[in-house]
């Protein structure tokens, strides 16, 4: 077997036994990350980071007071920069509080939202330039005490020193086993 054939194979192993462990990694961040907790009346979302700046101009959410919301119309459905910096109360339910004033949903902002009975339920939130052209952005759970960070779980033991000693040993033991299976084959 020529040597170009011989690495070809190798790494073609070297790609299958390592596949699955690769596409079993640590899936993506959530698009927000957050921590809930309720002091009455309100249910508070804190944004935690690495959460970096979505446009509160750009941010829409449902107007949760009035319990339906239509988001192929945009019946229900109002903008996060028309409700910065003001308390949640009976009047308004659902207030941001841009904490940096940088005009962006970012780590350390608070979402706060009027509710006596306390946390319970979702908020979805939406990108978009006007309330008829909206995308999914991300699903807040209000459960009091949710944690929703990349930072939540347990330490990531996989080191970068780990990945590369890993993958060197799947190169190596593959084309150990392509050497031994070559030198199997009679030649003609």
């Amino acid at each position: 077997m020529p040597r170009p054939l011989l690495v070809a194979t190798a790494v073609l192993l070297t790609a299958l036994l390592l596949g699955p462990a690769v596409a079993s990694a640590t899936p993506p961040c959530p698009n927000v990350q957050y921590s809930v907790a309720y002091a009455s009346p309100l249910c508070v979302v804190s944004v935690l980071p690495p959460t970096h700046g979505w446009p509160y101009a750009r941010l829409w959410w449902p107007e949760v007071w009035n319990g339906s919301w239509n988001l192929s119309s945009g019946a229900g459905i109002d903008r996060a920069s028309d409700h910065l910096d003001r308390d949640a109360s009976s009047v308004e339910p659902l207030t941001a509080l841009d904490r940096d004033r940088d005009g962006n949903l970012s780590a350390g902002d608070v979402l706060t939202m009027w509710s006596p009975g306390g946390c319970g339920g979702s908020l979805p939130l939406y990108t978009g330039t006007n309330r008829t052209s909206l995308n999914s952005f991300a699903y807040l759970l209000l459960t009091d005490g949710n944690v929703q960070s990349c930072g939540a779980g347990p330490p990531d033991l996989v080191t970068p020193a780990i990945e590369v000693i890993v993958v060197a040993s799947a190169f190596a033991i593959a084309t150990v086993v392509v050497v031994l299976l070559w030198r199997r084959v009679p030649r003609s």
